[in-house]
């Protein structure tokens, strides 16, 4: 976190769009359906689906906090719909780490 006299308090953990990023690309890669045929199968509501663990850490002056939790994801959705539930899992995981 930094102070500048343009924007005031910035927390690079939000302001970088390098989370975000990773999430999606992680979401992509993992939502092929050529995927759904691997052992271990997942089901979503009868659907195949991949587990995924998405966390942020944040942490100044030596102390570090981060908030991680798993998630079920269908793995034959729609490219618009694989934005939707990034963010629907970056939203959360954002605000938890700041509560």
């Amino acid at each position: 976190m930094s102070h500048t006299r343009r924007c005031g308090w910035v927390d690079w953990v939000y302001a970088l769009p390098t989370a975000a990023a990773g999430l999606i690309a992680r979401m992509r890669a993992r939502s092929d359906p050529a995927l759904a045929l691997t052992p271990g199968l997942l089901l979503l509501s009868g659907q195949p689906a991949f587990a995924l663990r998405y966390g942020l850490t944040s942490g100044a002056l030596g102390v570090k906090v981060q908030l991680a939790q798993d998630y079920a994801v269908a793995r034959n959705l729609a490219p618009a719909d694989r934005w939707g539930a990034a963010l629907g899992i970056f939203m959360p995981a954002s605000v938890g780490l700041v509560q």
